[in-house]
């Protein structure tokens, strides 16, 4: 299908795949991925309608798999772009080129799409939402790098904030040698090996100390070196609480979005993000410092090395070893959209149009219950071969006059 409209939003939410093939070929193992399943791929093309939060009138919004347009609801007053789909970046209608494209994340792929017309330019007064169109896009082998998880480590260990015991494991063997060497001391045996390039809880294997006498597990990770050549290794800590930073880079300029708490799967999927005031989060003045000087730490060392675009950083809390509740501040870094961006913008967009609520949680998974306090963003009709569904909280919900006013009085159609 032809876009013939001013701009795209590209939801390749599975562009790690694509860094993690072109590593494969660099290695001279064209064929070592396969492609992702149908059933995945029909879950990222659904959530990635949510994009649409970003979409102005006349744009086009572009999923890997078709997704029903019934499936995205009528509420909040958010735009509905055009759906588009196909197994490769769309060619636009002759005559009739982009004038924008905004990805998820940059890959070659979507540098191709962006040399299809010029790019939008906003002045540094336009809110943040409209700046995002027009913040300057890394070249793809910077984004690579920038979202490469080995090459991660390094600027952890810079910033003297690396877990300990994490290293880049390359054979099987050193991955017993460190293990026999304490490499996961910290938790007790338990670790964890994720793939260069890995989102999702996709190309990960959580582990515990006696995995390697396990015939099937040992060959899992077997598999996995061969796949990607080598793998990040870090203790698995006991997460308590999780929360992302939202971060924009451009090559003067670093702007922190928001902190939201964040709620993942026990594999590492996104589940939900909550954007709410500071006081709500429930961090002490001391880790909140910690939490914003890290992700402005870390924009800055990807920044001088040429990333430019959305940033998100993830943090946790866990129980050291003294029985306090300890902040890891730095636990993946994704230079790319976000969920939680995804949810300030939801956020931003509310507060704008309806009034304050004091905070706002986007839920993803499977057939989402749709409550009193929530409103359905994406729906699973019935025989749907996807049952992927989102909804938005708020809680309280309050109308400007502080009177309270229940989610379901935005379901009209603007």
């Amino acid at each position: 299908m032809a876009i013939s409209c001013s701009g795209v939003i590209v939801a390749n939410l599975d562009f790690e795949r694509e860094l993690a093939q072109q590593a494969a070929a660099f290695r001279e193992q064209q064929h070592a991925l396969p492609q992702l399943p149908q059933r995945v791929l029909r879950a990222a093309s659904a959530m990635g309608t949510l994009l649409r939060v970003f979409a102005r009138p006349g744009d086009s919004l572009w999923t890997p798999c078709p997704v029903q347009p019934d499936r995205v609801t009528d509420v909040l007053g958010l735009p509905r772009p055009t759906l588009v789909s196909g197994p490769s970046p769309v060619k636009p209608r002759q005559g009739q080129p982009f004038t924008d494209v905004l990805a998820w994340g940059e890959t070659r792929a979507t540098s191709a799409w962006r040399e299809a017309g010029p790019s939008t330019t906003s002045d540094a007064n336009t809110e943040w939402v409209g700046r995002l169109w027009s913040l300057p896009r890394p070249r793809p082998a910077i984004a690579a790098q920038a979202n490469n998880r080995v090459t991660q480590l390094e600027l952890t260990r810079s910033l003297g904030l690396a877990l300990p015991g994490a290293c880049c494991i390359a054979s099987l063997q050193a991955l017993e040698r460190h293990l026999r060497h304490g490499g996961a001391a910290a938790s007790r045996g338990r670790w964890i090996a994720k793939a260069p390039f890995s989102a999702a809880g996709r190309d990960r294997m959580v582990a515990g100390p006696h995995a390697l006498e396990d015939v099937a597990q040992r060959r899992r990770v077997a598999h996995m070196l061969a796949r990607f050549g080598q793998l990040l290794f870090e203790p698995w800590m006991d997460r308590v609480d999780d929360f992302g930073c939202c971060v924009l880079v451009d090559a003067q300029h670093i702007e922190l979005l928001g902190i939201h708490r964040q709620q993942v799967h026990a594999a590492g999927g996104f589940a939900a993000a909550t954007v709410c005031p500071e006081a709500a989060l429930g961090l002490p003045d001391g880790q909140m410092a910690l939490l914003t000087q890290t992700a402005l730490r870390v924009a800055k060392q990807l920044q001088s090395r040429g990333y430019r675009g959305p940033l998100g950083i993830d943090a946790w809390r866990f129980h050291n070893a003294q029985g306090h509740l300890a902040l890891h501040p730095l636990g993946e870094i994704n230079a790319r959209m976000t969920f939680g961006l995804v949810a300030q913008a939801l956020a931003r967009h509310c507060r704008r149009r309806y009034a304050a609520s004091t905070s706002y949680t986007l839920r993803l998974g499977t057939r989402v219950p749709v409550t009193a306090d929530s409103i359905e963003l994406l729906q699973a009709p019935a025989g749907s071969a996807d049952p992927t569904t989102a909804t938005l909280e708020a809680h309280p919900w309050r109308a400007t006059g502080d009177q309270p006013l229940a989610m379901s009085a935005l379901l009209v159609k603007e």
